[in-house]
C-alpha cells in the first residue's frame, strides 16, 4: 500500500506547491475501495511508515577527496486533522491530510 500511496500523492502534486492536501475518503475512493473506518486507520498507518523511511545516499567527491553521505526521506511532514466532538468520539467530518514533500523532490 505504501508504494501506491507515494505514487498517488506524487500524482496529486502540483509543481509550484510544496504540499499535497486530501481527505482520507478521497484517497480511499481513488484506490477504488469502499470507505470503512479501518481503511482510514490503514491509510494513516501507511503514511506514518512512509514518513519513517530513511534513504541514504553516498557520493564520492574526487575534487575534495571525500565521501559525502546524506540521509533523507520522501515526506518532510505529514499532518492529519480529525474533527471530533470528544477526544475518543467518532469523526464529525472526513479527516484532512496535508503532506509536505521533502525539499529534494521539489528541486
Amino acid at each position: 500500500m505504501e508504494m501506491d500511496m507515494v505514487a498517488w500523492i506524487m500524482g496529486q502534486w502540483q509543481r509550484d506547491y510544496p504540499t499535497v492536501s486530501f481527505s482520507l475518503r478521497e484517497c480511499a475512493r481513488s484506490f477504488g475501495r469502499s470507505w470503512k473506518g479501518k481503511l482510514g486507520g490503514d491509510i494513516k498507518d501507511s503514511l506514518r511508515r512512509i514518513k519513517g523511511v530513511m534513504i541514504t545516499g553516498r557520493v564520492w567527491d574526487a575534487e575534495s577527496r571525500r565521501h559525502v553521505t546524506k540521509h533523507f526521506g520522501i515526506f518532510e511532514e505529514v499532518t492529519i486533522i480529525e474533527e471530533r466532538q470528544a477526544e475518543h468520539g467518532p469523526a464529525t467530518s472526513p479527516a484532512t491530510i496535508t503532506v509536505s514533500l521533502s525539499p529534494w523532490l521539489l528541486a
